[in-house]
């Protein structure tokens, strides 16, 4: 399961770090240095997060 964190820096400033699993890395064929989209959404009582693969155009 992907875990969030939130991270504070000294300057104030707040910026989130994903652990993701190999296996979903692998399914979504990522390349280092690649970005992925990540959405969080509410379901109910559930939180859920969505992670694609962004694409290129070339």
């Amino acid at each position: 399961m992907p875990k969030l964190q939130r991270i504070k820096r000294s300057n104030g400033s707040v910026v989130f770090s994903v652990n993701i699993p190999l296996e979903i890395i692998e399914e979504l064929c990522w390349e280092k240095g690649a970005d992925l989209i990540i959405t969080w959404t509410n379901i109910g009582d559930k939180d859920i997060m969505i992670i694609e693969k962004e694409e290129t155009n070339g």
